[in-house]
């Protein structure tokens, strides 16, 4: 298995984007339905105890409405030059919500986890670091 590669808008995306997520995309609702992690539901119990059912409405609009568009995407993963998203971020605005709501979904159709950022927020604070970069930069 080769070297786990990690992807950010702000950084850098390769120019096999486009095609690799419309092969995430494809394989997500082809394989479907989503699925939550025991982590994701655990992250959700608790933003239900903090917001109420507010959250719980919030949430099942976001994935019911197309939740894995690319428009969305922020960060992924791929492992080693295959050029495959192997799990995907998402960011989401819902109206009237306090927080944005980010999803990780991995290819096989699992919500990984769920949690909150400030709405708007930007990644001010982003360790670039931790992301693969464009050769010679």
């Amino acid at each position: 298995m080769g070297k786990l590669c990690r992807f950010h808008k702000e950084i850098y995306l390769p120019e096999w984007t486009d095609p690799s997520f419309d092969d995430f995309y494809s394989n997500i609702y082809s394989t479907g339905p989503l699925t939550l992690s025991l982590h994701a539901v655990e992250k959700v119990m608790e933003y239900v105890a903090k917001y109420g059912k507010f959250f719980y409405s919030s949430l099942r609009h976001v994935i019911t409405h197309g939740a894995i568009v690319k428009s969305n995407l922020f960060e992924f993963y791929s492992v080693g030059k295959s050029q495959e998203i192997s799990k995907a971020c998402f960011r989401f605005s819902v109206e009237d919500f306090p927080e944005d709501i980010v999803l990780v979904v991995a290819r096989n159709c699992t919500i990984l986890t769920v949690y909150l950022v400030k709405k708007g927020a930007e990644f001010k604070f982003l360790n670039k670091s931790l992301y693969t970069k464009k050769r010679g930069k």
